[in-house]
């Protein structure tokens, strides 16, 4: 029997790797089966990942694995100012966004290891309240790892 064991690691997604980043989320879902069309949008996001990772309100996370030399998962975290209230004293809000991994890679802890990196970076910088949206099929994989459905 054939076993498949990655050597995956986690880390900061350099700018030249925000287009990988952008092209996973296209395997997370299928844009014009949600009504958008075309792409022009793209090299405005690749902007706004720049110039909010310079200003320290975004990561872009990127898992790569040793043996095929690409990038095969990815996370964005965004921190934004919200009000401050009783259970976000700092007003400091996480957002999780374009978690992905290739189909290859799913089911050996990759996303974890995502998901892990982009909350040790939440931590640092003091953020105590996450949230995301999550397609039907990774509700189970956020439950797992501490989330709740939101019950509004």
């Amino acid at each position: 029997m054939d076993t498949f064991d990655p050597l995956v690691t986690t880390r900061t997604a350099t700018p030249d790797e925000y287009a990988r980043v952008i092209e996973l989320t296209h395997e997370m879902y299928n844009a014009s089966e949600i009504g958008v069309q075309g792409n022009e949008w793209e090299q405005d996001a690749i902007d706004w990942l720049g110039r909010a990772s310079k200003d320290g309100n975004c990561e872009a996370c990127v898992a790569f694995d040793s043996a095929t030399e690409k990038i095969v998962a990815s996370g964005i975290g965004i921190i934004y100012d919200d009000l401050p209230q009783p259970w976000l004293p700092n007003g400091k809000m996480g957002y999780i966004r374009w978690m992905s991994t290739t189909e290859d890679f799913r089911g050996y802890g990759v996303g974890e290891q995502v998901l892990n990196h982009l909350m040790k970076w939440f931590d640092e910088n003091k953020v105590v309240r996450v949230q995301l949206h999550a397609t039907d099929k990774a509700i189970d994989f956020y439950l797992q790892h501490g989330f709740e459905k939101d019950t509004y």
